[in-house]
């Protein structure tokens, strides 16, 4: 049994300094969609305790719509891994198979791995950061609390460019290579970025989906199918969430709310 972990420390004045979110193979899980929060105190001896609040926690709500790609057929379980390829598993175990065969969990939370390492380098990832930065620091502040929410849409200029022929000229039997890239599988996707209560840690989700709709790129519109649970769910729709905790950086966020060329603070 494994389970979302939140963890904030407090200083002897009882402020929250330090927030971090892991995954933590000991904690048992809590039902529905509450993780743990665990708060860190220490008094003015050095003496330490320690205090669980469970905590609820939208990005990982496969029902809730706000954060994008939600599951229509209502099941809000989920199940959390690290994972480095979405395709190359041809077991079964890969997110792609996953959906091809009807297996795996339904609703799926990648907290690690490269997959997301390769998700912070793509461009239109990180033009929506530099946009979620910019609009979070309107006010020269960043409150806990505060979020962002956008989106990035797949164009087929994207997909030809980057993916098709990039792959005409790549080993077939290379898996890192454009066809089976992170990009190739995530498509279009939803962000969420929320700043946590030390006020110094972004919290970012990207929400996908793959469906049968998708999967045949869109040419038959409304043909996908839910999982019923029980059956044969071949190409039944799955949901995903990748989900990793970032310390803010100064000059990211200098960068992204002012020009570069004149430094004027940008709109």
């Amino acid at each position: 049994m494994e389970e979302f972990v939140k963890t904030s420390w407090h200083n002897v004045t009882g402020k929250i300094y330090r927030t971090a979110l892991a995954f933590d193979e000991t904690s048992q899980p809590l039902p529905g969609n509450v993780i743990h929060h665990i708060h860190n105190y220490v008094d003015k001896n050095g003496n330490s305790t320690s205090i669980d609040v469970p905590e609820g926690l939208s990005a990982i709500d496969f029902v809730n719509s706000s954060v994008g790609y939600n599951n229509a057929r209502g099941n809000p379980d989920f199940s959390v891994e690290k994972t480095d390829n979405a395709f190359v598993d041809a077991k079964g175990n890969s997110l792609f198979w996953e959906f091809y065969n009807g297996t795996g969990s339904e609703n799926t939370v990648i907290n690690g791995g490269k997959i997301i390492d390769d998700i912070k380098k793509m461009d239109s990832f990180k033009e929506l950061k530099n946009e979620a930065f910019r609009k979070l620091n309107a006010d020269d502040k960043m409150e806990p609390g505060e979020s962002f929410k956008g989106s990035h849409k797949m164009s087929y200029k994207e997909g030809i460019t980057e993916i098709w022929i990039p792959g005409l000229f790549k080993d077939k039997g290379d898996p890192s290579g454009p066809f089976g890239s992170t990009q190739h599988f995530l498509g279009s996707y939803s962000m969420e970025v929320r700043i946590l209560d030390d006020g110094k840690t972004a919290l970012f989700t990207v929400a996908d989906s793959k469906s049968l709709e998708s999967f045949t790129d869109h040419q038959s519109k409304g043909n996908s199918q839910d999982r019923t649970g029980t059956g044969n769910n071949a190409v039944g729709t799955t949901y995903q969430r990748y989900m990793w905790t970032e310390k803010i950086d100064s000059k990211e966020v200098q960068k992204a709310t002012h020009c570069s060329v004149c430094g004027k603070k940008l709109k």
